[in-house]
């Protein structure tokens, strides 16, 4: 790894392209960051990509099923299926890319593809890249296509367009590879879905919406009442609530009604920024939205003895820092402190009764510069004195000072701590250097809170950690439904 500088002066590292891509895919952010431009950004993830493609396909195979299985980002995993189907391609294959792109292709599309409309952006993204669809990609979603529930295809019937995407419908997916239905329903709703039901395949396609309606359908057929967002509620996933609240509450609902679901729903696929956002938009339904975060905290170990960094300067600001402070809140809620820092450090933080409110007065700070090295020189005399183990620091890694040596000073005053950076943007300077006590991260998903102490007990314990999930998602030695003859075109 060779020296550089972050955009602020301060001495940095270049990362090899693996952690550049990784931590640039895991934070996408669409249009304009503070030191880059949406085309630049644009530009430089497509070249990365290609590159790793060429040379690392696995990789990109594994960052996929990461970002999808263990994160819970559908749209980067679906970015990546998609072009591994390009590399695996047999045009490709001539240009000098590894045949195993093929097959890596076909295992990351089984990880990502877990709803029914991720293969739809894995199509809307090669079309607005103007690349041709593989016959491995066509035979891929022909198979998808076919193992879908049917009201899974009623359900996400298309996708909007995004900075790397065109939209993209069921409709189009059906006439561009012609699956075959396995069942009546399935052909009620593929025809359905062209415009081709008669009369007695609509009647079919209704029968299935009212025999297991979602709650969209049940208040578009019945009206925004009390009583039907009452029957709709115990249909509603976390998410679905959160971003209902409004709407429940309109209707007429009260929040001590809305309350016993804050116990109900799983809270797994939650973002801790998505509860604050509610906040922001419906103040009453604090008490919920406390709760909710409480219950996303819980389930995650113990991290007593941390002590959390926050990067509250002025490139933070925005969406960077909207997602940080949540994810630090959730960190100090395990059992430590947040420290913020922008040009001075601040005084430390400790989460009060209600979490959403400690992330609205951290979101009040800063705007400054990143002294980064002070901040972490500081950690370093608070783990003296205090005896914390370990050091997270949440941040774009922009210092405009040196916080690449201040990170090893730390490491040096005790063997048993361990230091984790958490970046939350994607520039491709680092100040994280090699080291077995040092760790790297991406993303702002609370998942991160189960992954910091495995990665500390090293690889073995990762490596558990990932194939446990994979049993529980179903995914172990598992083929993509419907799908032979992968290696043949």
């Amino acid at each position: 790894m060779s020296l550089t500088f972050t955009y602020e002066g301060g001495l940095a590292l270049v990362p090899t392209a693996h952690a550049e891509f990784l931590a640039l895919a895991l934070n996408w952010l669409p249009g304009n960051t503070f030191y880059e431009g949406e085309t630049e950004r644009q530009r430089r993830y497509l070249h990365l990509s290609s590159s790793l493609l060429l040379h690392d396909p696995a990789f990109v195979a594994d960052l996929a099923a990461y970002s999808r299985q263990i994160l819970g980002l559908r749209t980067v995993g679906a970015y990546l299926v998609g072009t591994l189907f390009l590399a695996g391609s047999e045009v490709s294959q001539g240009l000098g890319y590894p045949g195993e792109a093929r097959s890596l292709a076909f295992r990351a599309a089984r990880a990502v593809w877990r709803r029914g409309d991720e293969h739809l952006q894995t199509l809307g993204h090669l079309a607005h890249l103007k690349l041709p669809l593989p016959k491995g990609l066509r035979k891929a979603v022909k198979a998808h296509l076919e193992a879908l529930p049917p009201r899974q295809l009623l359900k996400y019937k298309q996708v909007s367009p995004t900075a790397l995407s065109e939209g993209f419908s069921q409709r189009d997916a059906i006439r561009l590879v012609h699956p075959r239905p396995r069942t009546q329903e399935s052909e009620a709703v593929f025809r359905y879905l062209l415009g081709r039901a008669g009369p007695m395949e609509i009647a079919l396609v209704e029968r299935m919406r009212q025999e297991a309606p979602t709650w969209e359908a049940l208040l578009s057929a019945q009206g925004s009442t009390p009583e039907v967002w009452r029957g709709a509620l115990p249909r509603m996933k976390a998410l679905a609530l959160v971003r209902n609240l409004r709407n429940c509450l309109e209707a007429g609902l009260s929040i001590e009604e809305l309350l016993p679901n804050a116990e109900r729903v799983d809270v797994r696929d939650l973002f801790p920024h998505q509860l604050f956002r509610a906040y922001q938009e419906v103040s009453p339904a604090l008490p919920l939205l406390d709760r909710l975060f409480h219950r996303m905290v819980e389930a995650r170990p113990p991290m007593k003895d941390t002590l959390v960094l926050l990067d509250v300067s002025g490139s933070m600001c925005g969406t960077p820092l909207a997602q940080a402070a949540p994810l630090a809140v959730a960190l100090a809620l395990k059992g430590g402190i947040i420290v913020p820092f922008d040009s001075v450090v601040r005084p430390a933080v400790l989460p009060g009764e209600s979490p959403i409110q400690t992330v609205e007065e951290l979101l009040r700070l800063g705007g400054g510069g990143t002294c980064l090295g002070q901040a972490v020189d500081y950690a370093a005399y608070q783990a003296a004195e205090e005896g914390y183990r370990r050091l997270v620091v949440i941040t774009d890694e922009q210092a405009h000072d040196d916080a690449l040596l201040a990170l090893r000073r730390f490491l040096k005053g005790g063997t048993r701590r361990q230091a984790h950076v958490i970046n939350l943007v994607g520039y491709a300077p680092s100040v994280v250097s090699p080291h077995p006590r040092l760790h790297r991260h991406a993303g702002f998903n609370p998942r991160l809170l189960d992954f910091l102490p495995l990665v500390e007990g090293g690889g073995e314990a990762v490596r558990g950690f990932l194939e446990r999930w994979e049993r529980e998602a179903g995914l172990e030695g598992k083929a993509l439904e419907a799908v032979s003859g992968e290696e043949e075109d």
